[in-house]
């Protein structure tokens, strides 16, 4: 399922900038947000574009299991961490 968005991490292109050629820098940066707006697992084919991909790729998983887990709702009341205690009379 796509997603509208992602958060794209200035660290992400930090390492994208020290790749090399042109051509690495694209594989890795539409790899990266490949896998954060359509969720596919498209490692790059080059081995130094691929160590940036892999290095960003927990963070986007992670990122993407906190959207998954915070649209189906919290708490449905707030809590003062008392709720157990009865009211002394």
């Amino acid at each position: 399922m796509a997603r509208e968005s992602m958060i794209f991490y200035a660290s992400f292109l930090k390492g994208i900038m020290l790749l090399p050629t042109d051509s690495q820098k694209l594989q890795a940066l539409l790899s990266i947000l490949t896998l954060g707006l359509e969720e596919e697992d498209v490692s790059p084919d080059d081995d130094i574009a691929r160590a940036i991909y892999e290095m960003a790729k927990p963070q986007i998983e992670a990122n993407t299991r906190k959207a998954t887990s915070g649209s189906k709702g919290g708490r449905p009341t707030k809590t003062n961490g008392y709720e157990e205690e009865k009211p002394m009379v």
